[in-house]
C-alpha cells in the first residue's frame, strides 16, 4: 500500500513538473506576426510571403489567421495549449480568428477556431484541412509547405464567410495589385458598395505613395522585389525581398470557441 502511494506521489510530482514547463513556455511566447516560426521551419522569404498574404486576407476579410511552430510543447497537450495560446494572444477581430499550431517533437498539429468562424470552420472541415492539406506534406518532411497549404485553406473559408472569393494563386501581399485582386472578387451589392469604394480609394493612395517614393529615391518595391506566389494544391510558395512582419501591430483580442481539430503524423 505504501509503495503504491509513493508511486502515485512520484507520478503526481512529474505531472506537475511537466505542467509547469508547459505553462512557462506558454508565458514566454510573444507573437512575431501572423507567422511565428519558433521552430525555424520556414525560409525567411517564404515566411515573409505567407505573412504578407495573411495580412492582406485580414485587410479585406477582418479574419486573423495565425501560424505557429514550436520545437516542443514541453509536456503539454496540443489541444489545451492551442486553446490557451489563442486566448492569451487574442487572435481574431470580432472573434474571427484561427490558429494553426504544430509541435515538431510531439509530431502534433492543431487548428483552433475563434467564436466568429465556428459556423464555417467546423470541426469536420478543419479536420479535413489537416488531412488533405497539412498532414501529407508533413509526412514528406515539408513542414513549411504543409503549413502554408493549411493557412491558405483556412483563408479561403474565412473569405467565404466574409463574402470574398479567393481563387487561384494568393495575392502578392498588401501591394496595390494584391488588394485589387481581392477587391475584384468581392460581390458588388448596394450594402457593400461603400466598403468597395473605400478599398479602391485605399488602393489608389497606396499606389500613388509607391510612385512618389520611387520618384524621390526613397525606396519602394520593384517588380523583382515583390513576393512571387505559385499555387500547389491551393497552397502558397514564394519569395519576398522584404523582411520582418511589416504591418503587424498585434492581434485584436479575439476568443477561442474551443472548436477545431488535431492530428498527429
Amino acid at each position: 500500500m505504501k509503495r503504491r502511494r509513493g508511486l502515485f506521489l512520484v507520478m503526481a510530482g512529474l505531472a506537475l513538473s511537466v505542467s509547469a514547463d508547459s505553462d512557462t513556455l506558454l508565458g514566454s511566447l510573444q507573437p512575431r506576426g501572423h507567422v511565428s516560426d519558433f521552430a525555424g521551419v520556414f525560409e525567411p522569404a517564404s515566411r515573409d510571403s505567407l505573412e504578407q498574404y495573411l495580412l492582406s486576407v485580414k485587410t479585406l476579410t477582418g479574419s486573423e489567421i495565425a501560424v505557429v511552430t514550436l520545437p516542443s510543447l514541453e509536456g503539454g497537450e496540443i489541444g489545451d495549449f492551442a486553446n490557451r495560446l489563442f486566448e492569451r494572444w487574442g487572435i481574431g477581430q470580432k472573434d474571427k480568428g484561427a490558429l494553426l499550431l504544430t509541435a515538431l517533437e510531439e509530431r502534433d498539429v492543431r487548428i483552433e477556431v475563434g467564436y466568429g468562424l465556428e459556423g464555417i470552420l467546423t470541426d469536420a472541415r478543419t479536420g479535413r484541412i489537416l488531412d488533405e492539406s497539412v498532414i501529407p506534406r508533413f509526412k514528406e518532411g515539408q513542414y513549411a509547405a504543409g503549413l502554408a497549404d493549411g493557412a491558405a485553406a483556412l483563408a479561403r473559408f474565412a473569405a467565404e464567410e466574409s463574402g470574398v472569393s479567393l481563387t487561384g494563386a494568393p495575392p502578392a501581399g498588401v501591394t496595390s495589385t494584391g488588394l485589387a485582386a481581392l477587391a475584384a472578387s468581392r460581390p458588388a451589392s448596394s450594402g457593400g458598395m461603400a466598403g468597395l469604394i473605400f478599398v479602391f480609394l485605399f488602393i489608389g493612395f497606396f499606389a500613388a505613395l509607391i510612385l512618389w517614393a520611387r520618384k524621390h529615391g526613397r525606396g519602394g518595391t520593384t517588380p523583382s522585389d515583390r513576393p512571387r506566389f505559385t499555387s500547389s494544391g491551393g497552397g502558397i510558395s514564394g519569395s519576398s525581398g522584404s523582411g520582418g512582419s511589416g504591418g503587424f501591430s498585434g492581434f485584436s483580442g479575439g476568443r477561442s470557441g474551443g472548436g477545431g481539430a488535431s492530428r498527429s503524423w
